[in-house]
């Protein structure tokens, strides 16, 4: 009777897979959080599920690819009230920006409005200059 060499069961990512949560000595681990909001991405975070997205962290890791330096951009999600914010991919920003609750009190009440409401307050705001 053949036996099947053990094999150690792969246990499916759990959560959003960020820098953070990723354990970047596994290889199905080390290259997925890259893989979110890619660019020319539209409509999703991620272009294929995060199973599929693990097989090619591995497959970059058997290729001899390991994080080795550490990046100068990070993920910030998409906010809730960004448009379509559900499909949202979010965006890559510098590493040293500040994160999307430190905003200035004027960034923070620019995120609260619609795209309606902020296309109505840029036409307030151009009238009023071109009066002055």
């Amino acid at each position: 009777m053949d036996q099947k060499p053990a094999t150690i069961e792969h246990q499916p990512f759990k959560g959003f897979p960020r820098r953070e949560n990723c354990d970047l000595n596994n290889p199905r681990q080390a290259f997925l959080w890259m893989m979110v909001a890619l660019p020319g991405v539209r409509g999703a975070q991620m272009v294929m599920p995060i199973a599929y997205n693990e097989l090619v962290s591995e497959h970059l890791w058997k290729c001899g690819a390991r994080p080795s330096a550490d990046p100068v951009i990070k993920y910030q999600p998409p906010l809730a009230n960004d448009p379509h914010w559900l499909t949202s991919p979010g965006r890559w920003v510098p590493v040293d920006s500040p994160e999307q609750g430190e905003a200035n009190p004027a960034r923070k009440a620019l995120d609260k409005l619609t795209v309606q409401q902020r296309a109505e307050l840029l036409r307030e705001l151009l009238a009023e200059a071109a009066e002055q």
